[in-house]
């Protein structure tokens, strides 16, 4: 993974911990890198879907929760016949809220499960020129609908995952997956080990800046 630098040194509540900005994270995903989101209670692994490959993906789901999800905007989502899987009436906080069926790529692909056919997945979703006859549909990437006009939009981790990549001029299309603790296989990760995560594998550390303690990547 690419090396960072620290920046100034941020304060959430339980020690100072050095953060890395918004824009140096953000071309790190437009590189193809993993970026961690975190607050106090939870963390995220990013990446630019545009660019997803295998030894990101691959390591995505090697430390995360094996749930692979790509936020996409609302309207791209209409555009692919993706709606909501079941209708949104929970908590917009979660990153539950506005998820789609699972999809796999048409064509290049093989099971749909490896790392490689994710990464490929990915990619597809992200391509302004894909249409919805190029996903089948039931599959193993979850496609996670924002709509950046609704209430508590800035909050959830699918909207903060893509403008965190759309920032550095990639396509709108994040993927993102829960950090699982190194230290506690069956918890996942709190803002605490997501640090000491990202220090291990010098990674890029943002913080989810505004989402509440009880915001959930599952």
């Amino acid at each position: 993974m690419t090396t960072n630098g620290v920046g100034s040194v941020l304060s959430v509540g339980f020690r100072s911990i050095p953060d890395m900005s918004d824009s140096a994270a953000a071309l790190a995903c437009s590189a193809g890198e993993i970026t961690v989101l975190y607050n106090r209670e939870i963390s995220c692994m990013v990446y630019a879907a545009q660019v997803a490959d295998v030894r990101a993906t691959a390591f995505a789901v090697r430390h995360g929760s094996g749930l692979l999800q790509v936020a996409l905007p609302v309207e791209r989502c209409d555009a692919l016949q993706l709606p909501e899987a079941v209708p949104t009436e929970r908590d917009p906080r979660l990153s539950a809220y506005g998820q789609c069926l699972g999809v796999d790529a048409a064509d290049g692909v093989g099971t749909g499960i490896s790392a490689k056919d994710r990464a490929h997945t990915a990619r597809v979703l992200a391509d302004p020129e894909t249409r919805p006859g190029d996903l089948t549909r039931p599959g193993h990437v979850i496609v996670v609908r924002v709509d950046e006009r609704a209430p508590f939009a800035s909050v959830t981790v699918g909207s903060r995952a893509m403008r965190l990549v759309s920032s550095a001029g990639c396509t709108p299309a994040a993927v993102f997956t829960e950090l699982v603790d190194p230290n506690e296989p069956t918890r996942m990760a709190d803002g605490r080990a997501a640090l000491n995560f990202a220090r291990e594998h010098d990674l890029h550390a943002v913080e989810l800046s505004g989402v509440t303690a009880n915001i959930s990547c599952r």
